[in-house]
C-alpha cells in the first residue's frame, strides 16, 4: 500500500478523517477502518453507495475479510477503486478513504503498446 502524491498527513474535513490511498492491481490491501464504534462500511465504486461490511454480519464480498480491526481486500482490482466510508450506528461518517489503482506494466508490454501506437499513427497519416 502506498500513500501517493496526496498530502502525507491525513486531512480532517468537517470532523471526518479523509485518506487517499493508491494500491497496485493484484495486491492485498488492509484498511485499518473497523473502529469500535463502526457500524458499517460502504463504497461507491459502482456509482452508488453499497454496503461491504456490517457489524455482526461481516463482509459482503468473498474477496474481503475482517480481522483485528482491518478490512482486507484480496487481489485488489480496478473495480475496487472509489470512495469507502465508515459509518457509526447513527449514520455519521467516521472515516472516508479514496482508493486509486496503480497499474504496472512489464517493459515488453510497454514496448508493445508503443509499437502499436506508432503503427496506428503511421497508418492514419500515410494511408
Amino acid at each position: 500500500m502506498w500513500l501517493n502524491n496526496y498530502p502525507k498527513q491525513p486531512q480532517i474535513l468537517q470532523g471526518l478523517l479523509m485518506l487517499n490511498v493508491s494500491v497496485k492491481i493484484g495486491e492485498e490491501l488492509k484498511l485499518d477502518v473497523l473502529l469500535p464504534n463502526a457500524d458499517k462500511v460502504e463504497t461507491n465504486s459502482s456509482g452508488e453507495w453499497t454496503e461491504v461490511w456490517k457489524r455482526g454480519h461481516g463482509v459482503c464480498c468473498e474477496r474481503m475479510t475482517d480481522r483485528d480491526g482491518n478490512l482486507t481486500i484480496k487481489e485488489f482490482t480496478s473495480n475496487d477503486t472509489g470512495t469507502y466510508r465508515v459509518l457509526d450506528s447513527e449514520g455519521e461518517t467516521l472515516i472516508t478513504q479514496r482508493l486509486c489503482a496503480i497499474y504496472t506494466f512489464s517493459l515488453f508490454k510497454c514496448l508493445h503498446l508503443l509499437v502499436t501506437l506508432i503503427s496506428s499513427i503511421i497508418l492514419f497519416f500515410f494511408f
